[in-house]
This record gives structure tokens, sequence and C-alpha cells, in this order.
């Protein structure tokens, strides 16, 4: 697990954890888990981004990793209906492909540069007040 921060930004990376592992993370770090850009853990499995850690992390943009029409069917639809419970906007390798993300002072720009070249970047602007502090 990284939680990585650039100016006003910040990404948390959640590698392969499940269920127990951000069971652990909330107990440990709380509210300073808090980050607009999650990275979801274990390529969307049931047993990941838990209700807990989505309200502590409260993302604006989820992203998951999983191969197309892999035989472990992730990403779970109930770890898929909880990040859209969460109000982030979910982006999937597994129907778009590459997820890439570009990070601005001002700005957060995402898109999947090798998938479909006539959908444009979606634009996130930089958090006004960060929910973990200056």
């Amino acid at each position: 697990v990284l939680l990585a921060s650039w100016r006003d930004w910040r990404l948390l990376l959640t590698g392969d954890v499940g269920e127990a592992a951000e069971r652990a993370l909330v107990t440990g770090f709380g509210g300073r888990l808090a980050a607009p850009i999650l990275k979801v853990g274990h390529h969307g499995s049931r047993g990941s981004s838990t209700a807990e850690l989505l309200e502590r992390v409260s993302p604006r943009l989820a992203l998951v990793s999983a191969g197309r029409r892999n035989v472990y069917g992730h990403p779970a639809p109930e770890a898929l209906a909880r990040l859209r419970a969460s109000g982030a906007s979910v982006w999937r390798t597994d129907l778009g492909g590459q997820v890439r993300i570009r990070l601005r002072p001002d700005a957060l720009i995402v898109d999947h540069p090798w998938w479909d070249a006539t959908a444009g970047p979606v634009t996130y602007n930089a958090p006004e007040r960060p929910p973990w502090g200056e």
C-alpha cells in the first residue's frame, strides 16, 4: 500500500489488499487515508473496496486493473456497486484498456490512450480544500 502526494493531489495505491488489510488500514489511519484517487485493491474482488475504506478515502476517481474476461470475474459486481455508491468515477482496464492519469497543479486528466481515440480525456479539477489539510 502506498499513499502518494504531489501538491494538492493524493493517490492511494492499495495493491493486492483485501478486506482484512483494508480494515487494518481504516483502524490504523482513519481519515488520514483521504485521497481523491484510489487504485482499487485486488482487481476489484468481492472483498475489496469495503464501504468503511471508501468512506475514509472518499475517492473521486477509482482505477480498477483487471484482465478482460478473466476467470475470476473481476471486478466483482459488489465491489463496483460500492465504488459507484461512494460517488467515485470508475475507470476499468478490462473495458477500456490502459488507464493514463496525468497530474497538473490545477487538474487531473484521465483517459484510455490506446483504446478509443474518439473519446476525449476527462479532467478533474484540483480540490479547493483538500480534506487531509495543508
